[in-house]
This record gives structure tokens, sequence and C-alpha cells, in this order.
């Protein structure tokens, strides 16, 4: 699960049903344990999403803690963003420090990347 450690900084730390979870500054629950993930240890990101666009780009919560943290996981991870369709929007201008997702899941389609080095989508509308 992600835990903010500062003002620029959110690592991955393990997260077990017999830990408790305390809420953060900014009000988000995060676990109490001190046992990190690497980054290169993790397959799969479920990231949050206040806005997504068809090309895989998203728009958080402005701090930049997942785009960071992001950068650090190995290639092979997998980018998954999770959002509502109604959070779909036209088009994201993304900035250079902005990380493209791998897949991002609503409840209503799924937009997969189909090849990496184009950054093609199929979306799917799974209704």
């Amino acid at each position: 699960m992600p835990k903010i450690v500062n003002s620029a900084e959110m690592v991955a730390c393990e997260y077990k049903r017999e830990n408790k979870l305390h809420r953060n500054k900014l009000g988000i629950l995060e676990p109490s344990s001190k046992q990190q993930i690497p980054p290169s240890q993790i397959d799969v990101c479920i990231v949050p999403i206040v806005a997504f666009d068809k090309d895989l780009n998203r728009v958080g919560f402005g701090k930049g803690y997942y785009d960071r943290f992001l950068k650090k996981v190995a290639q092979h991870c997998v980018k998954v963003g999770i959002a509502y369709h109604f959070q779909k929007v036209k088009r994201i201008k993304a900035n250079e420090h902005d990380v493209k997702l791998d897949v991002i899941v609503t409840d209503r389609l799924v937009l997969l990347q189909k090849n990496a080095y184009r950054g093609e989508c199929d979306e799917k509308d799974t209704t």
C-alpha cells in the first residue's frame, strides 16, 4: 500500500490484515507498518485517477507522488488506473514528468495499451 513519507516521496509498504491503518496529514488511510517494499519488486501498481483520456494519460491529486514513484518501479510493472467512466475527458496535456499508464479500468470500459512505443490504445466497452 502507498505511504507518504515526506512532502515529495511516497513508498510502498507491506500491509497485512492484522495491521492497523491510520490517516495521514491528507486524510488518506495508509499502513502503520514501516516494512517497505522495494519498487523493483512490484509487479502491479494500482493508481487512483481524478481524470483520464483515451491515450492513458491521467490527472491525479496534484502532488506528483505517483508519477515520482512509478518512475522507480521495474519496467515489467503493470500500471493500472482505476476510475469511473464519467472521469474520462477528451484530452489531457501530459508533461514530461507524467507517467502514462498501461491499463485504465472503469465501470464501463477498459483501455489497454496495444503497442508501448506507439502509444496506441484499444477501447473496449464492457457494458
